[in-house]
Formats: C-alpha cells, structure tokens, sequence
C-alpha cells in the first residue's frame, strides 16, 4: 500500500506526468490489490479505468465529480445520478463500483471495468454486469431488477468501509502482460484518447 500512496502523492504535487502515474496506479490494481468487500466476497480486477479531476493539473470533465469521488481513500463509490452522494444509485443503465483514492479535494478513483470474484477462474467482464453480480451477493438475493430502500441502505453502508488491501495468497490472476488504451465510452473532453484504459492481457 506504500507504493500506492506514493504515487498519488506524486499526482497531488507534481504536474506533467499525471497519465504516467495514473497508469501505475492501474498497474498495481491488476497485480497487486484486491478489493475485499465481504468476508466471502473479494474481487481481483483484471481490467480497470483511472478517473482523476484537478482543478489546476487535470480538469478531466469524464469523472463524475460526486462528492463520494473526493477525500475517501480505499473506500467504494457506487455510480450516482448527480454529484451528491444522497442522488440515487445508478443500477440498470451506465451503473459501476468505483474504488476512490482521494486524500483531498480532488477527485480520484479507478472504476473496476471488470474482476475475479474470489476464486473464480472467468472474470464477470463489464461495469454493470459486474456491479449486479456483487448487489446480488452483498444483498442477498437472486437477480435484482431495482433496489430497494433496503438495497439502497445496504450499499451505503457499504460505501463507508474501507476494502482495498493488499492481494493475498487467493489471487489467481495471471499477468502475462498489462495492455493500455483509451477508456470505453468517453466522447467528449480534452481526455477522450488519453491511455486510462489498463487490463491484463492473455
């Protein structure tokens, strides 16, 4: 966890080299991370997008820019409809877990595109679909359509855990190479071609 604080230590007072940084930050989630969410819940990524807005280094109008997104390291952020962390989980349409690694007012976190759940071999590929599966598996139930205000409450809890740590002997993940390109999605901005993109190559 040393190396990751430096590196965002190196993104709070260094400008120039953001992407750089950034793309090790992906680096170390693909290899030497995990995000422990449960006793009997733990995602490996295997494919991972960085999300960094600073105002003065880089005002990356993609990140969402949800209050969830600043000051919250090693915590999750479920996606929201607004930039207020009591708008409504998006769940069906454009919904994602990212994990945030802000010490300040800035935003910064890395969506998990994609994950291993503990020792599954296949990884669940895709935001939403990976976002369903651990609802399901933190909720307790089979195949849920909308969330409930008990859902809802569930993952709010949630939210306000810290879960990234160091991976551990469980981790299946092979690394035979680390591919980078731009993120999936992204139209707009002066960031629509910036390599943010990281996934484990076969």
């Amino acid at each position: 966890m040393n190396e990751l604080r430096e590196l965002i230590n190196q993104l709070e007072t260094s400008n120039g080299n953001e992407v750089f940084t950034l793309q090790k930050i992906n680096e170390l989630f693909l290899t030497k991370l995990m995000i422990s969410i449960k006793e009997d819940l733990v995602l490996y990524p295997t494919e991972v997008e960085a999300y960094y807005n600073h105002v003065t280094r880089v005002p990356d109008s993609c990140v969402h820019m949800n209050e969830l997104q600043q000051n919250r390291f090693g915590k999750l952020y479920f996606h929201r409809k607004g930039k207020k962390k009591e708008n409504a989980i998006l769940f069906w349409n454009y919904g994602g877990i990212d994990v945030c690694l802000s010490g300040g007012n800035y935003y910064l976190s890395i969506l998990i595109r994609s994950a291993r759940i503990n020792s599954e071999v296949k990884p669940i590929s895709g935001p939403c679909k990976l976002l369903w599966e651990v609802v399901d598996w933190v909720c307790n139930e089979d195949n849920i359509q909308k969330l409930s205000e008990e859902n809802t409450a569930t993952l709010n809890q949630l939210e306000e855990k810290v879960v990234l740590v160091e991976t551990d002997n469980n981790d299946m993940r092979t690394v035979a190479s680390i591919s980078v390109t731009k993120r999936i999605g992204i139209y707009k901005g002066d960031y629509v071609e910036v390599p943010l993109r990281s996934f484990i190559g076969k």
